[in-house]
């Protein structure tokens, strides 16, 4: 069974080899929103090449552990960049985190 478009978010390419990592959603069946964002920033006070850089992060559920996990990647654009795991026992902890991130 396919998984249609506001049901199923791909996860990033720093992490699409965790098989069982999924994209969390909240809200109603209507409203229903994904933990995902890509964030970039352009700012051209810092020298000839200025700064170019984005953050992308997912909260992702992993049902082999049953943990939440915030993924961030983050860098330079048009590299790959860094990327870390930040794992929760609850769905509240990583909420707040990912909320002091993207408010």
């Amino acid at each position: 069974m396919e998984e249609s478009k506001d049901t199923y978010v791909p996860l990033d390419v720093g992490f699409n080899n965790e098989k069982q990592y999924k994209v969390f959603f909240e809200g109603t069946a209507e409203h229903r929103r994904p933990y995902d964002v890509y964030m970039t920033k352009v700012d051209l006070r810092n020298g000839m090449y200025g700064d170019y850089t984005f953050y992308k992060m997912q909260m992702v559920y992993d049902s082999n552990r049953d943990l939440y996990i915030v993924l961030t990647r983050y860098g330079r654009i048009g590299e790959v960049g860094m990327n870390q795991r930040t794992p929760f026992n609850t769905f509240e902890e990583a909420k707040k985190e990912f909320a002091t991130i993207f408010k």
